[in-house]
């Protein structure tokens, strides 16, 4: 039995710090970045957003259209990996800036 118990020793003060961080995680503002699909905001700052519960009187709605079995996507996220970072950084300052503006 006690080998049972020992692994709970550990777990259940691990489940009582995440639910105690949940509540403050979900207070915290979060950054959003927008790009138009007329490219009139490239990497913009959107409005703040915050997690958290719906206020009193307010309900989320959510609809699923079986018929509908695609998806529009605007884009997708990416990231540079570091071969990537150390050939932009071979590129002449102005021919790199002329990359990433294209790229963005």
């Amino acid at each position: 039995m006690s080998s049972l118990t020992s692994p709970l020793r550990y777990l259940v003060p691990q489940i009582l710090l995440f639910g105690m961080l949940s509540n403050s995680i979900q207070s915290m503002p979060v950054e959003s970045w927008i790009t138009s699909l007329d490219m009139s905001r490239k990497l913009s700052k959107g409005e703040p957003l915050a997690f958290g519960d719906p206020e009193v009187g307010e309900t989320i709605d959510i609809r699923v259209d079986p018929e509908k079995t695609h998806q529009t996507i605007l884009g997708l996220g990416s990231s540079f990996e570091h071969t990537t970072c150390w050939n932009l950084w071979r590129l002449s300052p102005e021919k790199r800036s002329e990359v990433l503006d294209r790229l963005v």
